[in-house]
């Protein structure tokens, strides 16, 4: 259907798809990689990674004839389809969510806690986390371990950039709360 190196444009794309759904393959090929690496870095699981993000093409294509153009890329629509299912999946099972940290990647959020935290332990950092609920993991994996900008984290969670930080702001305030009791 396309020359090899053509450049179609998403919004093309997912006109198409719309048309007819054998042209769904190719935003399946062009977002397949981002979807399933989002997800696995939430499970630390490549099964279940590469379920949930099957699961997540075939309600995206079930349903594409709903995606409208609201200023948000459609990598956004196919996060917010991934979270929806790999919560879904967490309830039904009773699981908890795996956070995947780097330790490089705890010093950042630790500036955002108070001056006593920076000295606290990893552990204690990551005891903090366990307190909060899945949205918020959600939004401190997105801005301090994925380095997501607020605009970024608006898009895949359907919200506005300063109900983000509103959000992200409440879960420190949270999390600094968690640390002071200690």
């Amino acid at each position: 259907m396309f020359k090899k190196k053509e450049k179609i444009s998403e919004e093309k794309l997912i006109i198409l798809a719309k048309r007819d759904r054998k042209n769904f393959r190719y935003l399946y090929t062009k977002y397949y990689e981002l979807i399933f690496l989002f997800l696995l870095r939430r499970t630390e699981n490549e099964n279940l990674a590469q379920d949930i993000t099957q699961q997540t093409f075939i309600k995206a294509m079930l349903n594409i004839e709903k995606f409208e153009f609201k200023g948000f890329p459609f990598s956004s629509w196919l996060y917010r389809i991934s979270l929806n299912e790999l919560n879904l999946h967490y309830r039904e099972t009773k699981k908890k969510r795996c956070i995947s940290i780097d330790q490089s990647e705890l010093p950042e959020l630790a500036e955002e806690l108070p001056s006593e935290a920076k000295h606290l332990s990893n552990e204690d950092l990551i005891k903090s986390l366990n307190g909060l609920t899945d949205g918020e993991v959600t939004l401190i994996e997105m801005k301090y371990f994925e380095k997501r900008s607020h605009k970024e984290i608006s898009e895949i969670l359907g919200i506005t950039v300063a109900n983000a930080k509103v959000k992200l702001h409440r879960v420190i305030k949270k999390m600094r709360k968690r640390i002071e009791v200690k």
